[in-house]
């Protein structure tokens, strides 16, 4: 969500792999967010998808699961969750 507003932004990609487990990365440099997954947790591969947007040094961080249909129940775990301001290798 874009700070003091209500607007929210989201971008969606379907090239992952459904096999678990499932590392995912979100990379941030400046206003570039960049997307990766894993298979284990140490190879990522290019960028599954990059977007640009504005904004200030401030960020909430947040995780969510969906199941894709309306009707469908989604058991989701996360683990190993890692928040850091430090760069490292992708």
């Amino acid at each position: 969500r874009k700070p003091g507003t209500a607007v929210a932004s989201s971008a969606g990609h379907h090239s992952i792999s459904t096999q678990t487990p499932l590392w995912l990365k979100l990379v941030r440099q400046g206003n570039i967010f960049s997307t990766y997954y894993s298979s284990d947790g140490t190879h990522w591969g290019e960028p599954l998808k990059q977007i640009t947007a504005q904004m200030d040094s401030t960020l909430l961080v947040g995780l969510a699961a969906a199941g894709g249909f309306g009707t469908t129940l989604l058991n989701a775990q996360f683990s190993h969750v890692l928040v850091s301001t430090q760069v490292t290798s992708i």
